[in-house]
């Protein structure tokens, strides 16, 4: 049986802050980078399309968990 004292759950809970922070990180990096990518379209239709379906694919993802080693 494993005893957790203080001192090593509040470890973990910081070591589980810095992987939410770096995954949060990780994934606005992804979406301003998909969205930047959108932008030098010179047609307009694509532009907002491509807009449109990358906002709309991280809004429908957004509650996800799971590691999945995206970084």
């Amino acid at each position: 049986m494993i005893f957790t004292t203080p001192l090593t759950l509040s470890h973990s809970i910081s070591k589980l802050s810095r992987l939410c922070t770096k995954n949060r990180i990780c994934f606005l990096y992804a979406k301003s980078s998909l969205l930047r990518a959108g932008r030098q379209y010179p047609d307009y239709n694509i532009r907002e399309y491509t807009k449109r379906k990358t906002l709309d694919g991280f809004r429908m993802n957004k509650k996800l968990t799971g590691g999945g080693g995206f970084c």
